[in-house]
């Protein structure tokens, strides 16, 4: 896995601009509806939960304010740790921690230690997910939930034209896996009882909405005078890109559930 260069994918300017597309605190796509919507039916109060690639804590905010939910981060960018620590609201303070991890996917935690992991939007930046998934697996307790929303692709080693232009426009590593290879990788990890939803379409309204907010008066102005309205003519190409990728197919959003 090469920290470096998902680092660098993501500078500071870079994400101020994807927070002011998605909402305060995000950096993918849905804001509270999508979080709310991937966990539905899944017991969050005052459990022990890890976040992995927590990026600017927006959904570890929105589980400890509305569930009680103990949530410690993990990020592989030490200056979105920093911030993110910074920034826990005093009502909170009890409820959030956010770690580095300089040696992921090794991760810095015992066996057995949390409720639920998840992920949102997070592993399609990963090449090889069997080590990170094997990881998961043994810091959960016993019955404990793994949970992920996250981009797969049709075919293995494979994206459409338009997620290639994506990724160049956007200068993205973003590494395709189908759905069986992904299911295989969290079995072979030990995982039982995986549930799969494809919410493809769900995900492809949210990118809509999106567009239809940048394309909006005074939100356009606002972004073109923070960031260049180059930026802005790009970003309403790319989240369009997004919307008729994932309407398509092409782009396979999956909430999966497993157990350990």
């Amino acid at each position: 896995m090469n920290v470096n260069k998902i680092i660098q994918e993501y500078p500071e300017d870079y994400c101020s601009m994807l927070e002011f597309t998605y909402g305060k605190g995000m950096m993918s796509e849905g804001g509270v509806e999508a979080i709310d919507n991937m966990f539905a039916g899944i017991n969050l109060n005052q459990k022990k939960c890890l976040d992995i690639g927590f990026g600017l804590a927006g959904a570890a905010h929105h589980l400890a304010a509305t569930y009680g939910t103990y949530v410690t981060g993990l990020e592989i960018n030490p200056r979105m740790v920093m911030e993110a620590n910074k920034t826990i609201p005093s009502p909170l303070k009890k409820l959030l921690h956010f770690v580095t991890s300089e040696n992921f996917p090794n991760i810095p935690f015992s066996t057995n230690e949390f409720d639920i992991a998840y992920s949102k939007g997070v592993f399609v930046h990963l090449e090889e997910k069997q080590e990170a998934f094997n990881e998961m697996y043994r810091v959960l307790k016993p019955k404990g939930s793994f949970i992920i929303d996250d981009w797969l692709s049709p075919h293995d080693n494979a994206w459409s034209d338009g997620v290639k232009k994506l990724c160049e426009m956007e200068d993205l590593s973003l590494f395709s896996t189908s759905e069986k290879t992904y299911l295989a990788t969290l079995k072979h990890a030990g995982f039982k009882n995986i549930q799969t939803k494809n919410v493809s379409q769900e995900y492809s309204q949210y990118n809509l909405k999106i567009v239809e907010r940048l394309m909006d008066k005074k939100v356009a102005t606002i972004f073109q005078k923070k960031f260049s309205e180059k930026l802005w003519h790009d970003s309403i190409e790319c989240y369009q890109l997004i919307a008729d990728a994932m309407k398509d197919n092409e782009i396979i959003v999956m909430n999966m559930r497993a157990e350990k």
